[in-house]
């Protein structure tokens, strides 16, 4: 017997939420009887299924199948396709239904039984791909099922036809099973309005298919797939600020699937951070904007961790010095990622260090910093012109504008101060 191989061809006419499907089942077993001198012969392993009649023997073939590997699905039309590779005469071929209690290698002309009730026939008298409609016997069938197939006059000599059987691998006896099929429909969702650094947050779907035949799910941050299930614990550390896309997929044994997207913005929360260091005389500056509670907290690089205890002041800033620095500089709490500087993103020389453009300033990227006069244990000098109020390296005409107001009301800002302030925005790049 060969082994059973299930193939899975999809037809897709997609209309709205509804399409047609098939797929094809292989048969478990199939063989032929014969006659007379070949009456106690068994054919489970031949390549040929025969029907009909030669000059002597009269020859009938049996299909079997397993109907429980057809999915619960709305089923519209199954068929018995057979190949005919070609023959004598055209024999009009009865197919019936036959008990499924035969072994092919077992089964000969002597050992057979009576064929059951009648199915369908057709006369065939040409090579190809034969089709019987076996949908209203195979409907409500599950289990074992087999077929029997002989010639309607059985005394007419040299009126035979020659089929595949099972034992080859293309063109062999199928079931096509034709159904209708609805598309996977994503029914909610689980997206908090809201997100912010330092936080958990669960996201997840339901959806539903008529067909009960859903195969995956997933959920993907920024097209990266995260969860092949329908939730996703999204853990936000304190470089996690910015927008990201959320997509949610599911997708049913035709293929066809839903998908919902969403853009998340994940807002920044203040937290203790590197606010100026020196790779070069090994310190590293921390700032706090807030009051905050440093039990749990620590600072790695170069393999060395610094723990940090007590309270931080609001607007403060701790020193640490003799401290290794390689490759990056990290902040954790409670083993929550806090900030994070790669050592890579900018150089400076000796008697130079490199702080934040102000204070705390923090968008989680290698703009935040820029070289300056070393400051250590104190507030750092800014690092940007205070006309370029969203420190993008430019000043536009709007910020331009709003400087020279601020020029005319400031009694801190002198005819020299705005003069700069013309000259650079004179040579900004466009904004």
């Amino acid at each position: 017997m060969k082994k059973l191989i299930v193939f899975w061809i999809f037809v897709l006419f997609i209309n709205l939420a509804v399409a047609q499907g098939s797929f094809e089942l292989t048969a478990v077993e199939s063989t032929r009887i014969e006659s007379d001198y070949n009456s106690d012969e068994s054919y489970g392993e031949s390549y040929q299924l025969k029907v009909g009649r030669y000059t002597t023997p009269k020859m009938r073939s049996f299909i079997k199948f397993d109907l429980d590997l057809i999915p619960d699905l709305v089923v519209e039309k199954i068929e018995l396709q057979i190949y005919s590779i070609g023959g004598v005469g055209s024999p009009e071929i009865e197919l019936h239904n036959v008990v499924n209690t035969w072994d092919e290698n077992v089964l000969t002309y002597d050992n057979s039984f009576v064929f059951n009730d009648l199915i369908s026939s057709q006369v065939i008298d040409s090579p190809g791909l034969k089709s019987f409609d076996v949908t209203e016997e195979l409907l409500d069938k599950t289990g074992i099922y087999s077929f029997g197939l002989k010639a309607n006059n059985e005394a007419i000599e040299e009126n035979y036809r020659l089929f595949l059987s099972d034992e080859n691998p293309v063109n062999d006896p199928r079931l096509i099973i034709t159904y209708t099929d609805h598309e996977p429909v994503i029914t909610s969702t689980n997206v908090p309005s809201q997100f912010f650094e330092g936080e958990s947050y669960v996201l997840s779907f339901e959806a539903s298919d008529l067909d009960d035949d859903i195969t995956s799910y997933k959920i993907k941050i920024d097209d990266v797939l995260v969860s092949d299930t329908t939730e996703y614990t999204f853990n936000l550390d304190f470089e996690k600020a910015g927008t990201y896309t959320l997509t949610f997929e599911v997708e049913d044994i035709t293929g066809y699937n839903d998908t919902e997207e969403f853009s998340i913005e994940v807002y920044n929360v203040q937290n203790i951070v590197v606010n100026e260091f020196s790779t070069l005389a090994n310190w590293i500056e921390l700032y706090s904007p807030i009051e905050l509670n440093l039990d749990g907290c620590s600072v790695h690089s170069g393999g060395l961790v610094a723990q940090l205890s007590g309270t931080a002041l609001e607007d403060s800033f701790i020193l640490i010095e003799g401290f290794n620095l390689e490759n990056e500089i990290t902040i954790y709490c409670n083993d929550v990622l806090v900030d994070y500087v790669d050592l890579d993103w900018i150089a400076h020389n000796e008697g130079e260090s490199i702080s934040r453009k102000e204070d705390g300033y923090d968008t989680d990227s290698s703009s935040d910093f820029v070289v300056t006069q070393p400051t250590p244990g104190s507030a750092n000098p800014l690092g940007y012109n205070i006309a370029d109020t969203n420190l993008d390296g430019c000043i536009s005409f709007t910020e331009f504008l709003n400087f020279v107001e601020l020029w005319k009301l400031s009694d801190d800002l002198t005819i020299q101060d705005l003069l700069e302030v013309v000259d650079e925005w004179k040579t900004s790049p466009i904004c």
